[in-house]
């Protein structure tokens, strides 16, 4: 058998060619065991927004209302409004009024509130604010709130405001409308 060294290399440079033409461009996607498909391009767009968060609970329950209610608040004015609107429905007196005064126009010139309404079935449950994601590919934001229930609870309903500042100029207050709260349950 005579062997011929011409046809080997055509079928080896036919070979090579064809892998390093695969191997070009976008890579495939990637599965693992479970099939979840990652594309390796991919990248996360959400950016964590710099936030300080203040808890007031304001007893006051209402019959078929949907929680969480989310406000964005830009102004002092628009806070005087919501106070206005909400203090018969609410216990303002406990801390509400307390945290509120310090939302002054000197406040609002660089900040903004986004005020969180949540009921819950027990006055022990606390909460926590874990972060504050914008996505700039869906103009969406998530808020973050650990839901802390301790092993031992009480039986009475409570309703939180959960006041979220954030700087103005974050595109968050830009779209109020596409704000979710993801609520996570921990053992406190």
């Amino acid at each position: 058998m005579k062997i011929n060294i011409k046809k080997i290399l055509i079928v080896a440079a036919a070979t090579l060619i064809t892998l390093s033409s695969v191997s070009c461009g976008k890579p495939a996607d990637i599965s693992d065991s479970s099939g979840v498909k990652r594309d390796p391009n991919s990248q996360v767009k959400d950016t964590a927004v710099d936030f300080n968060a203040v808890y007031s609970r304001t007893d006051g329950y209402i019959e078929k209302k949907k929680y969480p209610v989310v406000t964005v608040i830009k102004s002092r004015a628009e806070i005087e409004l919501y106070t206005s609107q909400n203090e018969g429905q609410y216990d303002f007196y406990t801390t509400f009024y307390d945290a509120v005064t310090e939302y002054d126009a000197a406040f609002f010139e660089e900040n903004a509130l986004i005020v969180i309404l949540l009921e819950e079935g027990s006055g022990s449950v606390t909460h926590k604010v874990k972060g504050v994601d914008y996505n700039s590919e869906t103009e969406s934001t998530v808020i973050r709130i650990d839901r802390v229930s301790p092993e031992e609870q009480t039986d009475d309903m409570a309703e939180w405001h959960i006041m979220v500042e954030i700087p103005k100029d974050s595109p968050v207050a830009a779209h109020a409308d596409k704000i979710t709260v993801e609520m996570t349950n921990v053992k406190g």
